[in-house]
């Protein structure tokens, strides 16, 4: 398998369901509720953002109404997202939301990239400030590092190409007869996460530009 191949395998084969199971792989001091302002939950996707065919999944929501849904759901996926969110929040995250929708009901409930159909889901952390955020991008999601300006993936956007500032990268790609849109980026103190499937670049580029607009 080329380096490229695997690159972008090991990304959306690691990425795991946002509305149903695990989505991180390492745990939990509750989330500080945000009073006024900006927020994980209001920086999310939005029904708005997307297209009508695409159905918000139940177990959206902040940080803390995601777990107590997964509690109930996947024990195993609670007490790994458990453990993920105290590392984020030693790295200074300080609130999160995960929202996910589907055009299929039960792909709410699979691994992400094993549903049918298009979805289309957002991770959206606050850090405490800009750098704190700014380190965490650096480091990466869900285990895997951000590439670097130099890395030669088809497919692949690093920094202000990306339209989404200079700590961003964005991937367009197939795998498995699946296409999938993935970017990572720093908002001021915001680290965002967005995957879609089986979206067009239209529909998923949309969608990035109304989430980005909403970081302050």
């Amino acid at each position: 398998m080329s380096y490229r191949r695997g690159w972008v395998l090991s990304v959306a084969c690691g990425l795991v369901a946002l509305s149903g199971a695990a989505l991180l792989t390492a745990g939990c001091d509750t989330a500080l509720p945000i009073v006024g302002g900006t927020s994980p939950t209001s920086v999310s996707l939005q029904p708005s953002d997307l297209p009508k065919d695409l159905e918000r999944c139940p177990s959206s929501g902040d940080i803390n109404s995601y777990l107590a849904n997964l509690k109930t759901k996947n024990v195993d996926g609670y007490n790994g997202t458990l453990d993920a969110w105290k590392k984020l929040q030693a790295q200074g995250a300080k609130n999160a939301a995960i929202v996910s929708y589907a055009a299929d009901p039960a792909a709410c409930t699979g691994e992400m990239g094993t549903g049918r159909g298009r979805t289309a889901a957002s991770f959206v952390i606050q850090f405490k400030d800009d750098g704190s955020a700014a380190i965490a991008w650096k480091h990466g999601i869900l285990g895997f590092p951000s590439p670097t300006q130099g890395q030669q993936t088809p497919g692949l956007k690093v920094g202000t190409g990306t339209g989404l500032g200079a700590n961003s990268w964005a991937l367009e790609e197939a795998v498995q007869g699946r296409s999938l849109y993935l970017a990572f980026w720093q908002g001021h103190s915001f680290d965002v996460f967005f995957l879609g499937e089986d979206l067009s670049q239209d529909e998923s580029q949309r969608a990035l530009s109304s989430v980005a607009g909403r970081v302050r």
